[in-house]
């Protein structure tokens, strides 16, 4: 599924937490019981793939916010992908250039 909004002037880890949230949130309202998340920011990534480990750290409110939405998933995977390698978020961020 392709999802599109605008975030704004925002750095791309906060643009990566933002598209996590909502996108979680989407798929949660769709009865979607597992995940897979690609993401081209390796701070992101690997923050909720270990995310077991935020219980411990003091957080933000919209981390808090995607740890408790992650937890409804039967299974979620994180996997980082290299932006040259990831075609999808080029195309999309190209497409935000142009708009913006």
């Amino acid at each position: 599924m392709k999802f599109a909004w605008g975030l704004g002037n925002i750095t791309n880890n906060q643009e990566e937490e933002l598209t996590l949230w909502l996108g979680s949130k989407i798929m949660l309202e769709r009865r979607i019981d597992h995940l897979i998340v690609l993401g081209d920011s390796m701070l992101v990534i690997h923050k909720f793939h270990k995310a077991k480990d935020m219980v411990q750290k003091k957080i933000s409110p919209l981390d808090e916010r995607i740890w408790n939405q992650i937890q409804k998933f039967e299974s979620i995977s994180f996997y980082y992908v290299k932006r040259e390698n990831n075609k999808i978020a080029n195309e999309q961020a190209n497409i935000r250039v142009c708009l913006d």
